[in-house]
């Protein structure tokens, strides 16, 4: 099996694009106002059309409430909702219920103690 490759951040069809031409499997669409790579509902919904079924796309979100979740979820249709901030283990199983759509968490480790605490997400 071909490994899975993710580009992160993309902000232009062109980007996306580019992407997909290079081999890209999945894409991620960032809608996180504070990042450099954020991008609004409308720009990430329009990217999502673009790429279609060519690659996976992953919309990402940090704390978001469920009146922002719902709303890029209904927005996007993303195939994955991935989720950087502090969101639990029953907030993101709650979102594939509810959306029937994968959800992927995010997790940093500072160092290898940190992995017993990551295992029980």
């Amino acid at each position: 099996m071909p490994p899975l490759v993710k580009i992160c951040g993309l902000k232009t069809i062109a980007e996306v694009d580019a992407a997909i031409r290079h081999g890209a499997t999945h894409i991620g669409l960032n809608h996180y106002e504070p990042s450099p790579r954020y991008i609004d509902l409308k720009t990430a919904a329009e990217l999502r059309k673009h790429a279609g079924e060519r690659v996976r796309v992953a919309l990402l979100l940090v704390n978001a409430g469920p009146q922002v979740t719902g709303a890029a979820w209904s927005a996007v249709r993303p195939d994955i909702m991935q989720f950087h901030g502090n969101e639990t283990p029953e907030w993101i199983n709650a979102v594939k219920q509810n959306t029937k759509t994968e959800a992927w968490k995010a997790v940093g480790l500072k160092d290898s103690r940190h992995a017993d605490a990551v295992a029980a997400i």
